[in-house]
C-alpha cells in the first residue's frame, strides 16, 4: 500500500514516524536519566538514614537493650521507602527487628547494611530493606507524559507536512505531470516552470527543460527525415512499380518471343527433320544418305540448343516440371554410356559403367535424368585428356516401396579448384574464362542439371582435386516399381570358374562385382602375364578355368598375345574366351576364334554369354530385357483429320501418316476443320495450334462446346505445336485438347501418341531372327556360319524392312552395285597415300555397312577411318584386304538366302 501512495504522503508519513520515534527516544532517555538519578539519590539518603540509625542503636547494642533498640528501629516508620530493619549483633543474634505494615505490597526491594560500632569497637550491623515502588510510580508517570508528547509531536508534524511538503514538492509534481504527458502524448513542446529557488529541484527542472529542447529538436529532425524517407519510398515504389510493369512486359515479350521463335524455328525444323527422315527411308546411294544424315544430325543439334534455351527459360520462371514414368534404369544408363563410347574412344579414354544388380525398374523422369547424366558425362569426357571416365549407380537403401540410388560421374581430368565449385552451377559460368575458348560450351548445362536434380529433391555435389580429376554425384530416392519378371539366375553359375584380366583396376572391380552378384567367384588379375601364370599354375593341378575374360589393350602383353599363348599351350578352349575391346579397335575375332564384347560392357551381354555357356545354348535372355529386341511398327485403320496451315508440315505429316496406313483429310485452318467436322465423322484430329483465320485453341473450344450442346462423345484432338515455352501443355489441355505433340516430331513419336487414342489394325513384329530364318546347323559355307562371321545386326535390317515393302531388297541391291566402285577408289587412295580420300570413302562404307547390319565390316571401315584421320596409313592395305573379304562374304550370305527362297 505504501508503494502506491504519493511522494508527499510518503514523506509526511516518514516525517511523522521519525518525529514520534525521536520524541519517544528523547523522553525515554530523560526518564531513564531521572530514574537513575532518583535511584542514586534515594539510596544515598537511605544510607545516611541507616548510618544515623546505627549510631542511635549503638548504646542499646552495647547494653543489649532490646526495647530501646526496637524503639529506635520503629522510628523508621516515618520513611515510607523503608519496609524492614534488623539489628544483628556480632554473634548474628537479632537484637531488634522492624517491619512496615505495607511490606507485602512491595516487590522491588533493595538491601543496605551498615556496621554498628562504639568507640571503634564493632558491636554488630544494621540491615535495612527499602522499596523502589514510589520511584517506579514516578517513572511510569514520566513515560505517560512522553507518549503524550510523542503523539502531539506526530500530530503537529502531520499537520505541518500536509501544508509544507506539497509546496516543497510542487516542482517535482509538475515535472512528473509533464513527463507523463510527454510519455503518453509525445508532446515535446511542454515545459516545467522552474521555481525561483536555487535548490536541486530547480536545477533538475531546468535540466529537464533543456533535455526536452534537445529531444524536440531531434524529434523534429526525425520527423523531417521520416517525411523525406516516405517521400523517397513513394518515389522508389512508383519507380519499382513502373520497373515491375516494364519487367512483366519484358518477360511477357520474352515469352512471346520464345513462343514465336520456337514456332518460327521448329516449323521449318519439323520439315527438315521430318523430310530427312522420310528421305532416308527411300532408295539413296551412300553419298546421298551421308548428306541426308548430316542434315538430320545438324537438325538434331539445333533442336538440342533450342531445347536448352527453353529449359533455362522455364527454370528462370520456376515452371520446369517433371514427368515421372516407369523406367528400367539399367538399360537407360547403359544406352547413354554406349552413345558416348565413340567420343571416349576418339580420345583413347576408358569409359566405364557400373549399374545396380539386379536390374531396377523405377518411376522417374528418365528424359530429365538422362539430360543431367548426359551433361555430366559429356563434360567428364570433354575435360579428360587421358585416363578413365566412370558412370556409377549404386543402391544405398532399398525397401518395398522405394530405392535410394547414388549417381556419380568421375574422371581423371583437369580437376576444378575449390573456389570455383559453386561458380560452376551458375548460368553462363565456367571454372575458368579460358574454358569456353579451349573446350566450347555456354555454361548452361550444369545450371540446368542442378535445377533438375533439385526438383527431384536432391543436389549435385562436387569433389575435385586440380590435376587429378573430378567427381560429380547426387542421391535420388525413387519409387520402386514391382517388376513383372522374377529374377531367376541361371543354375550352375556358382560352378563356373572365371579368370578376369584387365589392367584398369576400376573395370576389374566392376566386373568382379557383377560376377560375384551372379554367385560366381572370379579370379582377378591386372596383367596378361599374371593371367598366363595363373593358367599355367592351375593346369598343373589338372583343373582349368571355364571362362577367360580379358581386356584387349594392355601394356607389355595385350589380349591378342595372351590368346595366342593360351591357344598354343592349350590352356583353355578359345570358344570360352571373351575379349573386351573398344568398338574402334580392329580385332580379328574369327582368326582368334573368340567372342568379343564391346566396351562399355552391358550387364545383359556378359550375363547372356555366361548363361549360354552354362546352358550350352546361345542367348538366354530370360533375366534381362535387351534395349533393342525388336522393331515394332503399328498400322492404323481410322478416319483422321489433319489441320495444318504450313505446306511443308502438311507434306511431312501426310507422309508419316501414310507410312502408318492412314490417309487423312487436310484442313488448312480451324474454320475449315470445324466445317469438315460438322459434316463428316472422324476418329481423331491432329490440330496445329498456330494458324490464320482461326487457331487450333479456338477451334477446339468451339468443337467442345458443340459436343456439350449435342451430348456427343468427346473426339480425340491431339495438339501439334511448335511452342515449347512455359505452360504450353497446360494451355493445350485447358482448351480441351486430348493430347500434345511438340514439333519437330518423328514417326515413332507420332505413332506413340496415336496408339493411345485409336486401335492399331496390325502390329508388325518382323524380327530378323536367325533361329526363325535358319533352324538348322550348317557347315562353314552356310548362311548361319556366315552370319556369325559377319556378326549381322538383325535389328538394322528389320528397321529397313518395316519401313516399306521391298525397301530392304532395294537397299541391298544398291549396296551390292555401289560398293565395288567405292572399293576401287579406296584402293587407289591407299596406294597414293591420300588420307583425306581414304577417310571419306571409309566413312561412307562404314555407314552403309552399319545400316545393313554388317557389324564386322562396319567396324573394319571404322578402324580404317581412324587411321586416315590420324594420317597413318601404315596398316591401311591390311584393312582394305579385310574389307574386300567381308564384302564378298556378305554377297555370299544374301545370295544363299535367295537361293533357298528365304524372305529378306
Amino acid at each position: 500500500m505504501i508503494a502506491q501512495k504519493t511522494l508527499a504522503k510518503k514523506i509526511g508519513l516518514v516525517a511523522m514516524i521519525l518525529s514520534a520515534l525521536a520524541v519517544l527516544a528523547v523522553s525515554l532517555l530523560s526518564v531513564w536519566q531521572q530514574y537513575s538519578s532518583a535511584q542514586l539519590q534515594a539510596e544515598k539518603q537511605l544510607r545516611t538514614l541507616a548510618e544515623m540509625t546505627a549510631f542511635n542503636v549503638a548504646a542499646s547494642s552495647m547494653f543489649f537493650d532490646k526495647i530501646s533498640a526496637t524503639k529506635v528501629l520503629s522510628s523508621l516508620e516515618v520513611e515510607p521507602n523503608v519496609v524492614a530493619a534488623r539489628l544483628i549483633l556480632e554473634d548474628n543474634q537479632v537484637l531488634a527487628n522492624y517491619e512496615s505494615a505495607h511490606k507485602n505490597r512491595h516487590t522491588l526491594l533493595r538491601h543496605i547494611s551498615t556496621s554498628v560500632s562504639w568507640q571503634e569497637e564493632t558491636l554488630g550491623r544494621l540491615e535495612l530493606d527499602y522499596s523502589l515502588h514510589q520511584l517506579n510510580l514516578q517513572v511510569q508517570q514520566q513515560i505517560r507524559y512522553s507518549v503524550v508528547a510523542a503523539f502531539m509531536a506526530v500530530v503537529l508534524v502531520g499537520i505541518f507536512s500536509r501544508i509544507l511538503i506539497p509546496r516543497l514538492l510542487k516542482p517535482l509534481t509538475q515535472l512528473s505531470e509533464v513527463a507523463e504527458k510527454i510519455g503518453y502524448e509525445g508532446r515535446y513542446d511542454l515545459r516545467v516552470e522552474p521555481s525561483k529557488a536555487q535548490d536541486e529541484v530547480s536545477q533538475l527542472t531546468r535540466r529537464f527543460n533543456s533535455m526536452l529542447d534537445r529531444i524536440q529538436q531531434q524529434d523534429q529532425y526525425l520527423r523531417d527525415q521520416q517525411e523525406e524517407l516516405e517521400r523517397r519510398v513513394e518515389e522508389r515504389t512508383a519507380q519499382l512499380q513502373s520497373t515491375m510493369v516494364d519487367a512483366q512486359a519484358a518477360n511477357k515479350a520474352k515469352s512471346e518471343f520464345l513462343a514465336v521463335m520456337s514456332h518460327e524455328i521448329r516449323t521449318p525444323l519439323n520439315g527438315i527433320l521430318g523430310m530427312t527422315g522420310l528421305l532416308l527411308e527411300t532408295d539413296l546411294d551412300a553419298k546421298q544418305k551421308r548428306f541426308a544424315r548430316i542434315v538430320r544430325s545438324s537438325g538434331d543439334d539445333l533442336l538440342t540448343i533450342i531445347n536448352d534455351i527453353l529449359d533455362f527459360s522455364k527454370i528462370e520462371a520456376g515452371r520446369l516440371e517433371l514427368e515421372p514414368h516407369h523406367c528400367q534404369l539399367n538399360i537407360v544408363i547403359e544406352d547413354l554410356v554406349e552413345r558416348y563410347a565413340p567420343m571416349a574412344q576418339t580420345k583413347k579414354l576408358e569409359l566405364l559403367c557400373n549399374t545396380p544388380l539386379p536390374p531396377l525398374s523405377v518411376s522417374v523422369d528418365s528424359v530429365r535424368l538422362i539430360q543431367v547424366l548426359t551433361n555430366l558425362l559429356g563434360n567428364a569426357i570433354k575435360f579428360t585428356e587421358y585416363g578413365e571416365v566412370l558412370l556409377e549407380v549404386k543402391v544405398t537403401e532399398i525397401s518395398h516401396q522405394s530405392v535410394t540410388l547414388s549417381f556419380s560421374v568421375s574422371d581423371t581430368g583437369i580437376g576444378i579448384s575449390e573456389e570455383h565449385h559453386q561458380r560452376l552451377f551458375h548460368a553462363f559460368s565456367q571454372a575458368d574464362s579460358t574454358m569456353g575458348r579451349r573446350f566450347g560450351g555456354t555454361g548452361l548445362g550444369l545450371a540446368i542439371s542442378q535445377r533438375i536434380i533439385q526438383l527431384m529433391n536432391s543436389e549435385i555435389k562436387l569433389a575435385s582435386t586440380p590435376g587429378k580429376g573430378s567427381r560429380f554425384f547426387f542421391d535420388l530416392t525413387l519409387p520402386l516399381i514391382e517388376d513383372e519378371r522374377n529374377i531367376q539366375w541361371v543354375e550352375g553359375f556358382e560352378k563356373l570358374r572365371v579368370l578376369v584380366v584387365d589392367d584398369n583396376l576400376t573395370n576389374l572391380e566392376i566386373l568382379g562385382h557383377w560376377l560375384r552378384s551372379w554367385r560366381i567367384e572370379p579370379v582377378l588379375v591386372n596383367s596378361a602375364s599374371k593371367a598366363l601364370s595363373v593358367l599355367q599354375d592351375i593346369r598343373s593341378t589338372k583343373e582349368s578355368f571355364d571362362i577367360l575374360l580379358t581386356d584387349w589393350m594392355m601394356p607389355d602383353m595385350d589380349g591378342g598375345q595372351l590368346i595366342e599363348s593360351v591357344r598354343d599351350e592349350k590352356l583353355i578352349d578359345p570358344w570360352n574366351i571373351i575379349i573386351l575391346s573398344s568398338a574402334g579397335k580392329a580385332i580379328e575375332e574369327n582368326s582368334y576364334g573368340v567372342k568379343r564384347l564391346i566396351k562399355p560392357i552391358r550387364q545383359s551381354e556378359l550375363y547372356n554369354f555366361l548363361a549360354a555357356k552354362v546352358k550350352n545354348r546361345e542367348g538366354d535372355i530370360r533375366n534381362f530385357k535387351t534395349h533393342s529386341a525388336q522393331v515394332v511398327r503399328h498400322q492404323f485403320q481410322a478416319r483422321l483429320l489433319l489441320v495444318e496451315d504450313n505446306p511443308v508440315n502438311q507434306e511431312v505429316a501426310l507422309a508419316m501418316l501414310q507410312n502408318l496406313g492412314l490417309h487423312p483429310h487436310l484442313a488448312k485452318n480451324g474454320q475449315e476443320a470445324l466445317n469438315w467436322l460438322h459434316s463428316h465423322s472422324v476418329d481423331l484430329v491432329l490440330m496445329d495450334c498456330q494458324m490464320p483465320i482461326m487457331d487450333g485453341f479456338e477451334a477446339t473450344r468451339l468443337w467442345r462446346l458443340h459436343e456439350h450442346e449435342k451430348s456427343l462423345t468427346a473426339l480425340p484432338i491431339i495438339a501439334i505445336t511448335a511452342n515449347a515455352v512455359l505452360g504450353d501443355r497446360e494451355k493445350c489441355l485447358d482448351a480441351g485438347m486430348s493430347d500434345y505433340l511438340s514439333k519437330p516430331f518423328n514417326l515413332d513419336q507420332l505413332m506413340e501418341v496415336m496408339s493411345r487414342w485409336i486401335p492399331c489394325k496390325t502390329e508388325m513384329k518382323e524380327l530378323f531372327d536367325a533361329k526363325s530364318v535358319f533352324d538348322r546347323t550348317a557347315d562353314q559355307n552356310s548362311p548361319l556360319s556366315i552370319k556369325q562371321i559377319l556378326n549381322m545386326d538383325e535389328d538394322s535390317l528389320m528397321q529397313l524392312k518395316a519401313l516399306r515393302p521391298g525397301l530392304l531388297v532395294s537397299v541391298i541391291d544398291l549396296y551390292k552395285t555401289t560398293v565395288p566402285e567405292f572399293l576401287v577408289n579406296l584402293e587407289q587412295a591407299i596406294s597414293h597415300q591420300l588420307a583425306d580420300n581414304v577417310f571419306k570413302i571409309a566413312h561412307t562404307l562404314k555407314n552403309s555397312s552399319a545400316h545393313l547390319g554388317i557389324r564386322v565390316l562396319a567396324e573394319e571401315c571404322r578402324q580404317l577411318e581412324v587411321c586416315a584421320r590420324q594420317d597413318d596409313l601404315t596398316n591401311a592395305s591390311a584393312h582394305f584386304q579385310k574389307i574386300k573379304e567381308l564384302f564378298a562374304l556378305s554377297l555370299v550370305y544374301w545370295d544363299e538366302l535367295r537361293k533357298e527362297g528365304r524372305d529378306i
